[in-house]
């Protein structure tokens, strides 16, 4: 069984004979749109797009060298910018370092919103997995005073205890 999700594919349909269509399927609705009414008008459509994923990476520099320098930063929005970097990269660069650094800004009243949605996003995509840390975690949000530590609290908590899947 998988878990919900929006899963599609694009295929070809020989339905109509045997110059196919190019179809869309989406698996959830079981629809079938006809995107295009043969290959050529397909690729005709097709573009490049110049892509910079992570801008200010300078040419040579690792990412994890990229993403200490912005999660280390003074300046609060560099640091806000490398936990989404650390985050888009986590699968390379591992969780520990970036949730160390995360619950040291759960007192920090900038920082603190961004340090909570991405622990929730990394407790989410099941990239945080070690209980320790979500305790931590969990702690310092009983801490915060604040409306939306506690209501984080309650969300993450519910995430975890009823093993919520990731859509």
């Amino acid at each position: 069984m998988r878990s919900p999700g929006r899963y599609f594919f694009l295929a070809f349909d020989y339905r109509d004979g045997p110059h196919p269509n190019i179809a869309f399927i989406d698996t959830d609705t079981e629809q079938i749109d006809i995107l295009f009414d043969s290959f050529q008008q397909f690729t005709e459509a097709l573009t490049t797009v110049e892509y910079e994923p992570f801008i200010g990476l300078a040419e040579g520099e690792m990412l994890i060298d990229y993403a200490r320098r912005q999660l280390y930063s003074t300046d609060k929005l560099e640091k806000a910018q490398g936990a989404n970097t650390w985050l888009n990269g986590v699968d390379m660069l591992g969780t520990d370092e970036l949730v160390k650094e995360l619950l040291t800004w759960m007192k920090d009243e900038t920082l603190q919103v961004t340090a909570i949605c991405t622990m929730q996003h990394l407790i989410l995509m099941r990239k945080l997995q070690d209980d320790a840390s979500i305790e931590a975690f969990f702690e310092a949000l009983r801490q915060n005073d604040d409306s939306f530590s506690k209501q984080s609290y309650e969300e993450t908590k519910y995430i975890v205890e009823h093993d919520i899947p990731f859509e």
